[in-house]
């Protein structure tokens, strides 16, 4: 909540120097009703003008038509001291010129579309990651039964699935035309945080709890216990978190475009970083010996993606309605690293003294660190629905997915299988070192934002 807090408190900064931004620096797209009247040969202060002019050639913009002696919805033109109309110097055979000075392209008629040389947008995002794997971890059972399959009362409480739910994060992108809008250079920022799924349990709660792991040792399925009433006391918390950071430098090159829509070639630089870690904790005490165990184990994975990205954004445009879509593809190096370690201590209470062991319960026999690169393509797909508000701000709504089809996730390090006779086995042999698995992953969701283009 802190992280949603903070990202939607900056969203609400910016819609608030929107509206200022466009109140003072909106500038008028096109000229009103010109009622008055000028000399022949002559023109407005301030515009370059011919005194002669071809209506069929020259281009204008909006509704000029040349009809006895009008230009487009001008008022008819005449010379100051109001006597005649200004003399047609063709017939309405051909293009008909005027003597009166003209406007220039773009003053007159209905307004023009106006092309930004910049933009800048800001957008909450509410997103929801694929759900995480990992081995069934946490299990319960009535008061003195062993948390096993089959035991009355048996509970699956964490495990299997990761589902992190909605999540929220925010994107930033700004940038710039250049070459009379043909080019593009922009960069954006994005990221989700906070994705994180958790478990805490302890205390005389009338159930027995475990950890669940299949004891290779034995072929069978075992429970390290932390609540086993009356004999045992404890405390358990397991705990899932995910980042996920990206940033890319782009160009956009104009493609085609027409009255209405602009199609444009998009590439550059993505880099993307997704960090997942899997912490699990727990202690128990031996109410009748005073025995206390704590054991601890923890599995990082970190994922950075560097390489080139292109495709192609295609907005359309109708009145204040716009509807743009970005789809894209990157593709590059994934660099993967992997890290797991554990740890635990045994004591007495009340009695000096404290044994340690350097492996949890699911590291025994795999501890350390491994890397890998792996070509790794993510395709991506932006879809967006905005609304003008005003000549500089456009409100938008829309869908973003992402997928990277090689990603070594925290829960995908293990297995849940564990040689018990390693477990607190100061004369356990070495572990060996992790390998790297992954896989592929996704996120998605909606988009909120607002667009500044000037």
């Amino acid at each position: 909540m802190k992280a949603f807090s903070k990202v939607l408190t900056l969203t609400s900064i910016v819609a608030g120097l929107t509206a200022s931004v466009s109140l003072q620096a909106q500038e008028p797209q096109s000229v009103g009703d010109m009622s008055s009247y000028f000399e022949p040969g002559k023109s407005f202060v301030g515009d370059d003008l011919p005194q002669q002019a071809d209506l069929q050639s020259s281009g204008y913009v909006g509704d000029l038509k040349a009809l006895g002696g009008y230009v487009g919805d001008l008022a008819l033109i005449e010379p100051t001291d109001h006597s005649t109309p200004l003399p047609i110097t063709e017939s309405y055979s051909s293009a008909p010129t005027y003597s009166a000075p003209v406007a220039r392209r773009g003053s007159v008629g209905k307004a023009m579309t106006r092309s930004p040389e910049s933009w800048l947008s800001a957008e909450l995002l509410l997103w929801f990651p694929e759900d995480r794997t990992s081995p069934l971890l946490v299990a319960s059972a009535n008061a003195g039964e062993i948390p096993l399959p089959g035991q009355p009362g048996y509970t699956e409480l964490f495990g299997g699935s990761i589902d992190s739910g909605l999540q929220p994060g925010f994107r930033a992108d700004a940038g710039r035309y250049f070459a009379d809008g043909q080019l593009g250079l922009g960069a954006r920022l994005w990221f989700l945080t906070g994705a994180d799924e958790s478990f805490a349990a302890g205390g005389t709660s009338g159930r027995s709890l475990g950890l669940r792991f299949f004891d290779t040792s034995a072929n069978a399925e075992n429970a390290f216990l932390v609540l086993l009433d009356p004999n045992l006391d404890g405390r358990l918390s397991v705990e899932s978190e995910l980042d996920i950071v990206a940033s890319e430098l782009y160009a956009k090159a104009l493609f085609m475009e027409g009255s209405d829509y602009r199609v444009e070639l998009v590439g550059g630089y993505s880099y993307f970083n997704i960090e997942d870690s899997l912490s699990i904790n727990s202690s128990r005490t031996n109410t009748v010996t005073g025995r206390v165990v704590d054991v601890r184990d923890r599995f990082e994975a970190t994922n950075n993606f560097h390489g080139g990205q292109i495709g192609f954004q295609t907005s359309i445009h109708k009145g204040p309605i716009s509807l743009t879509s970005l789809t894209k593809v990157h593709m590059g190096n994934m660099r993967q690293l992997v890290n797991i370690n554990g740890a635990g201590q045994r004591r007495f209470l009340g009695v000096p003294g404290v044994e340690t062991f350097d492996t949890g319960l699911y590291t025994v026999g795999t501890e350390g660190r491994a890397r890998q690169n792996e070509f790794a393509f993510a395709p991506e797909a932006n879809f967006k629905l905005g609304y003008r508000m005003r000549n500089y701000v456009n409100f938008t709504v829309g869908y973003s997915f992402i997928y990277w089809n090689r990603v070594a996730l925290s829960g995908d390090q293990f297995d849940g299988l564990v040689d018990q006779s390693r477990f607190q086995n100061p004369l356990a042999p070495p572990p060996q070192l992790p390998t790297v698995k992954d896989r592929g992953f996704f996120v998605h969701g909606i988009d909120f934002g607002v667009t500044i283009d000037y």
